[in-house]
């Protein structure tokens, strides 16, 4: 019985091991993040603003109207 827990447990470990070994190497120092560039940032920025005036423009002006009925002269929102 204890042979039989043993070695699958063993073999467990072992590919565990191998596995945390593969994880653990250093990353590649070859790969250089280049300078930042300020026209893209602004860029971003003056879309999201530019964005968000379109939304408040949507939200004032799209609304849902009902009616009680079709000859009702006044709509509820």
């Amino acid at each position: 019985m204890l042979n039989r827990t043993f070695i699958p447990m063993a073999l467990l470990l072992l590919v565990l091991a191998a596995d945390a070994a593969t994880q653990s190497a250093a990353p590649d120092s070859s790969l250089k993040i280049g300078p930042a560039k300020p026209d893209f940032f602004n860029r971003v920025i003056a879309n999201q603003k530019k964005g968000e005036a379109a939304l408040d423009v949507y939200e004032r002006i799209e609304r849902v109207e009902t009616r009680k009925s079709p000859s009702d002269p006044a709509p509820r929102r």
